[in-house]
């Protein structure tokens, strides 16, 4: 394996009215299209990864991009109230609609520019971590679920496949590796008093088993740009990886907001169980991924984060069902084709091509 570059793939940068001032790689994600944003005394925060942007001066408007981190919703929020005279202008790799997201119903001066980074990204972690197409037919295990930072879902998710006798030879199954000890708040709410009877099983599980237990695959390089690194038998040698997205909270977090956990599968030719937020198959569908696969796919798209979780758990379980060499056939197209799809330039034109058209619409009214 090539090592990574030691720096981030996309760092904080601050600028007013001077592009030049910012490194190669941000201005190919923005080229000088950054500038028409520029309205009165502007500023330009891009690339924020859940740093705290402080400014002592006030400006007209404030450009702040978020693209491998999730919006810092909390700051974010405070900030546009705290700054209602200013114009408050987010780029994203979603769109924020207002009439759904009750976070920020009341924020007339916040707007949302979708533009992906994603062709740029995902084509710098390919020239330094590509793997070899492994078909199906010869893929050993039926399932990968990992976890390095447990959190809510994940603790649950994990107690429901040791529960059901999952971990097992034809699985491969990580849990609590976090060399740094992080856990997330959310498992503050696996509370037995507060669950329904499906969940209760799973919450009792984690604490009397999962919550001092660690299990272990490899040396996990805890990085952010090794987290990228897909050439392991996690994604290599299994026909289905359980996507278990760092965000699953929808009605917490606009979206969805999708990590290298998602990518990862479809890099190294890996059908992908998402476990996250909803509209993560649709929104990879709009770059020209296809999943055609075995299972009901719709709850991805149940608006309820307990409620798609359950639905999760049905098609899971589902997954077991299949006989291992039905699962092979039917997911050989799809898994070829999203792994041939990434590398090609029709990929990288269909990002270009939704970039181009979101800039326009934006300016559109933004300009008025």
């Amino acid at each position: 394996m090539n090592q990574f570059p030691k720096d981030r793939l996309f760092d904080l940068e601050i600028m007013t009215d001077d592009v030049t001032v910012l490194k190669p790689r941000t201005r190919r994600l923005y080229g000088d299209w950054i500038l028409e944003l520029k309205q009165g005394k502007t500023l330009f925060a891009l690339n924020i990864n859940w740093d705290q942007i402080d400014p002592t001066e006030f400006y007209d408007t404030y450009v702040f991009s978020y693209h491998v981190e999730q919006w810092h919703n909390e700051w974010l929020k405070k900030f546009c109230d705290a700054h209602t005279d200013s114009q408050i202008v987010v780029i994203s790799e979603f769109p924020l609609d207002k009439t759904t997201d009750s976070f920020y119903r009341d924020t007339p001066n916040l707007k949302c520019l979708v533009h992906h980074c994603w062709d740029i990204l995902l084509e710098e972690v390919l020239t330094f971590d590509d793997t070899v197409y492994v078909p199906t037919v010869t893929r050993q295990h039926r399932l990968s679920s990992l976890v390095n930072k447990p959190s809510y879902f994940k603790a649950l998710v994990t107690a429901h496949i040791m529960i059901n006798g999952y971990h097992r030879k034809d699985m491969i199954l990580s849990w609590n590796i976090n060399d740094r000890q992080e856990t997330c708040p959310s498992l503050g709410f696996l509370d037995e008093r507060y669950s329904s009877s499906t969940l209760y099983p799973l919450i009792k599980f984690y604490h009397e088993t999962l919550k001092n237990l660690s299990i272990r695959l490899d040396d996990f390089n805890d990085t952010r740009l090794s987290n990228y690194y897909g050439n392991i038998p996690a994604y290599t040698d299994c026909l289905v990886n359980s996507v278990n997205e760092t965000y699953a909270q929808s009605y917490i977090f606009p979206g969805p907001f999708i990590t290298e956990k998602t990518w990862k599968p479809l890099m190294t030719g890996c059908a992908l169980l998402p476990q996250g937020p909803s509209g993560i198959y649709p929104y990879l569908e709009n770059f020209g991924f296809v999943f055609d696969y075995p299972w009901d796919r719709t709850h991805d798209m149940v608006p309820g984060d307990i409620d798609r979780f359950l639905q999760y758990l049905k098609i899971l379980d589902q997954l077991f069902e299949f006989e291992f060499d039905e699962l092979v056939e039917k997911l050989a197209y799809s898994s070829r084709y999203n792994y041939d799809h990434i590398r090609s330039a029709a990929f990288k034109s269909r990002i270009q091509q939704l970039n181009q058209q979101y800039l326009d619409e934006f300016l559109r009214t933004y300009l008025d």
